[in-house]
């Protein structure tokens, strides 16, 4: 199944991805974005100019890897046709809720939005 006929998109929404994140046990799997994530007006699928948007998703995820949440890999299907996949690492420790917790309410404290 194709990341198209799970979400109709080729870039799984921030929100989505937190969903799943939250729900996900180890060594589930998921395509958050298909296409060309460096250079997205390249792509060959549905090319975007709306480069903060797959900035922002292409941070959130990474943000998800430097805290120990997932691993990022990628499938290439051809020239500027990349299967980005996160695979979930261990469940969440009380002290990676409590990190979460504390950077939602950072975000909320500075006004930060996604």
């Amino acid at each position: 199944m194709s990341l198209r006929d799970i979400t109709g998109d080729l870039m799984l929404s921030i929100k989505k991805f937190d969903e799943w994140v939250s729900k996900s046990r180890k060594g589930d799997k998921i395509s958050y974005y298909r296409g060309f994530l460096f250079a997205p007006n390249q792509q060959k699928l549905s090319p975007t100019l709306d480069l903060n948007r797959v900035k922002r998703l292409a941070d959130h995820v990474r943000n998800a890897y430097d805290n120990n949440l997932i691993t990022m890999v990628q499938k290439r299907h051809d020239d500027f046709d990349y299967e980005y996949i996160a695979i979930r690492k261990n469940a969440l420790t009380s002290k990676e809720v409590e990190k979460v917790r504390i950077g939602a309410l950072a975000k909320v404290i500075n006004g930060v939005s996604e």
